[in-house]
């Protein structure tokens, strides 16, 4: 699922979208942090982790869960681990989304958060799919999920950058 220097089989070749898609959600810590150590108003910050979840990590997270997770049995540690980060990123999102007191703290915590799930899933669970998933079922689920999202540079107040 991943594209190391190592490693460029032809599986991997087709699977370098996801992990396109993983850098951007790491930009997303990224610019998350950089807002912090600027002072950039939480409220600014808060209103790009919301959008961004929405239009980019929410659709990449389902499509994970709807055929890639798929591949390997449902009880294995690996993809309940990713699962249950899934489900801990969007918890964290219904928090971001209702809480009126929030801090830099909760920010960071995110951002550390999904930096760990994005390395846990390059690192151990896509090569756990990789080793053992039926290779002609992981083409035909990369075939089907050719998406490619778009990240919007052109959000407005791109507070990262002041």
């Amino acid at each position: 699922m991943r594209i190391t220097k190592q490693k460029q089989t032809g599986r991997a070749q087709e699977n370098l979208r996801l992990t396109r898609e993983h850098h951007d959600g790491l930009l997303l810590s990224w610019k998350i942090n950089n807002g912090l150590k600027k002072d950039i108003s939480l409220d600014r910050i808060k209103a790009y982790v919301l959008y961004y979840f929405y239009n980019f990590i929410d659709p990449h997270f389902q499509e994970e869960e709807d055929f890639i997770y798929p591949l390997i049995a449902a009880d294995n540690p690996e993809r309940r681990k990713a699962e249950l980060q899934h489900e801990g990123v969007r918890v964290r999102i219904e928090y971001l989304e209702c809480n009126y007191k929030l801090t830099a703290e909760f920010l960071k915590g995110f951002a550390e958060f999904l930096t760990e799930h994005i390395y846990f899933e390059e690192k151990e669970l896509f090569n756990v799919i990789e080793n053992s998933a039926d290779p002609r079922a992981l083409m035909t689920v990369v075939k089907r999920t050719k998406r490619i999202l778009k990240i919007d540079n052109d959000w407005p107040d791109q507070f990262w950058l002041k």
